[in-house]
């Protein structure tokens, strides 16, 4: 049965349209690794939560927290997007985010 904690893991990956294979290539896992942790019938351990973490961009206890990952429907929508841009883009964000958060 999926927890909190598998739910975490599943929603980051779909939020990014990734598929099972796709974070488990990325985490040098298998497939049913992923799945398995996803579904709740592997423990998210901390180990594991290392491990997953800096591929979503998120810290290691992100997938301990009671609160969901995403603040707003707006966050979610931003984290797709920036899924979907190149590396030059995603720095001009970064860039911009920091003149931003600068300026405030």
């Amino acid at each position: 049965m999926p927890t909190k904690l598998s739910n975490h893991l599943k929603n980051l990956r779909l939020a990014r349209h990734w598929s099972l294979q796709t974070v488990a290539d990325m985490a040098g896992c298998s497939h049913s690794a992923i799945d398995k942790l996803e579904r709740g019938q592997t423990k998210l351990t901390v180990e594991w939560a290392q491990q997953l973490a800096p591929l979503f961009g998120v810290h290691w206890t992100a997938f301990f927290e009671e609160s969901p990952l995403y603040e707003s429907e707006r966050h979610k929508e931003a984290l797709d997007l920036i899924s979907r841009v190149t590396p030059d883009q995603v720095q001009l964000v970064v860039d911009l985010l920091r003149q931003i958060t600068r300026n405030s």
